[in-house]
């Protein structure tokens, strides 16, 4: 049947996975090809992917795939482990790479993550992958308390962050009239465009 393994329905243009703690990297590696083989043409690794024990390996794996766009976010910290060569690996694949910061600063992101070094070793995985891979990195700023917006506009401002203004809302969810509130008071520029858009 030349119809072997073609999904009867189709399958989306972008798809979201994470590598789970406790699941293993063969695991992992046959959902990515199956979804490769399905034709998903891109495939958006996202948290808690950077943490998981094999994450070097598997993101390996995933430029050896057909995939036509990878996105990836989450913990940067979580790449320190994996060496130079294997993100060079990444250059031709990998299209865009993205950094959680829970904090504008080291005191408040490593105090949330419950990590003494955690901001640094973010910050240094976005250097080390627009080293090596050469690829578009940046980060993105996770909204656990809206009047910290005022502290992202002010690092960012100053490049103390890299990449341009980007946020989420933490899984607590928050007060949109809350953020619109915290976003009027923000000067004209980057970050209050990032909030608007």
């Amino acid at each position: 049947d030349p119809m072997y393994g073609v999904p009867d329905h189709p399958m989306p243009d972008a798809i979201s996975e994470a590598f789970l703690d406790g699941e293993t990297a063969r695991d992992i590696r046959i959902r990515l090809v199956q979804k490769s083989q399905e034709g998903v043409e891109t495939l958006r690794i996202v948290p808690p992917s950077l943490r998981h024990q094999s994450v070097g390996h598997l993101l390996r794996d995933v430029t050896r795939l057909s995939f036509e766009r990878v996105e990836i976010c989450g913990d940067g910290a979580g790449l320190e482990e994996v060496p130079d060569v294997d993100l060079r690996r990444l250059r031709r694949r990998v299209s865009r790479f993205d950094v959680a910061l829970h904090g504008p600063d080291a005191e408040r992101h490593n105090a949330r993550v419950g990590q003494n070094d955690a901001f640094e070793k973010s910050l240094d995985s976005v250097k080390r992958l627009k080293t090596y891979a050469r690829i578009q990195a940046g980060a993105y700023g996770i909204l656990d308390d809206i009047s910290e917006l005022v502290d992202y506009e002010a690092a960012w401002s100053t490049d103390s962050l890299p990449g341009t203004p980007a946020f989420r809302l933490a899984d607590s969810g928050g007060d949109l009239s809350l953020l619109a509130a915290e976003t009027a008071k923000l000067p004209d520029g980057a970050t209050r465009s990032a909030i608007e858009s």
